[in-house]
């Protein structure tokens, strides 16, 4: 056997792929290769014994070219889309108008909405509370509130009051759903409660609808903000009763333990055609004014204002 850098003995025969000497004519099939710098074959200044090569039929690379120029057309694999739309940046038009002042720094503090008699439960978990009692206990410190983040109409606090059970007969509240709304590991304590004008109540005067721009979550109707939310339910009207899907509302209010202690962190009234919880955000879809569209509007945690606070509202498309 021939190794690189050797002279063929008398009677051997380079085999493929080896390294034929200066002066010497390749053998068919073979592949001359240049000498190192040092006058040996390989690494320079060392020899290694002979290996075979395998070479490719000359088709190999242009059938390897082409596969990689097809793409993945295989069933289930990627294809391409087609060019990218090009990313443009805003251009801000009339860009000489004075702009308004704005007010910079943090905000102020907001003392915690703490729920009314409720027992502290340090470092315990939500799910102890009762969500009856909860509700109970904040119609109970604000009776006949009917507009701001406790309002309510009158028929459904009295209902309220007078329920044993969730899903008694004539108990407007729903059963509670829990998920970390904050991001702190815990759950957060999700309520909702049918909220619409019973027999001598108030009639329809005055819906709190997030999304539709009427009490917009951070107010109570009369101007005054509210970092938990807002919104009130009561209006004017002659006490007619109006318990059809398009007059209910339904009041969504959602509690977390702020160092044991239950404390509100969303108080609002939407008339949804789906509530939703994705990651931590609130997702609340409710009929628009448009015929063929909703309203989006998605609810936050606020660190700063430790409240659930608006995030985005939008209008698209209502799903088919």
């Amino acid at each position: 056997m021939t190794r690189a850098g050797e002279v063929n003995r008398p009677g051997e025969v380079t085999r493929p792929g080896e390294v034929t000497r200066p002066g010497e004519a390749p053998r068919p099939g073979e592949v001359p290769r240049a000498p190192s710098p040092s006058g040996r074959s390989g690494w320079a200044g060392r020899s290694r014994p002979w290996r075979p090569r395998y070479l490719l039929p000359a088709a190999a690379p242009a059938a390897g070219l082409a596969l990689l120029l097809c793409g993945c057309g295989a069933p289930g694999e990627a294809r391409a889309a087609g060019p990218a739309a090009a990313a443009s940046a805003p251009v801000r038009v009339w860009p000489d108008r004075p702009a308004p002042g704005r007010s910079t720094g943090e905000p102020a503090p907001v003392p915690p909405d703490r729920v009314p008699g409720m027992p502290e439960v340090p470092g315990g978990d939500i799910r102890a509370f009762s969500a009856l009692a909860v509700v109970q206990a904040e119609v109970a410190a604000h009776p006949g509130a009917v507009t701001g983040v406790d309002g309510m109409y009158e028929d459904t606090a009295r209902r309220i009051a007078a329920c044993t059970r969730i899903g008694a007969p004539g108990c407007p509240l729903r059963e509670p759903r829990f998920h970390d709304l904050t991001g702190n590991g815990k759950d957060e304590m999700i309520i909702g409660f049918e909220d619409g004008p019973g027999d001598g109540g108030p009639g329809d005067g005055g819906h709190g609808n997030a999304a539709s721009g009427n009490g917009r979550p951070g107010n109570d109707g009369d101007g005054n903000g509210s970092a938990a939310g807002n919104g009130s339910p009561a209006g004017s009207g002659d006490g007619a009763r109006a318990d059809t899907p398009d007059e209910a509302l339904l009041g969504l209010r959602a509690y977390t333990l702020d160092h044991g202690v239950l404390v509100r962190i969303l108080s609002t009234h939407v008339r949804p055609l789906s509530v939703g919880v994705a990651g931590r955000e609130v997702i609340v879809r409710e009929p628009a004014g448009l015929p063929g569209y909703e309203n989006r509007s998605v609810y936050a945690w606020d660190a700063g204002l430790r409240a659930m606070t608006p995030h985005r509202e939008e209008i698209r498309r209502a799903r088919p």
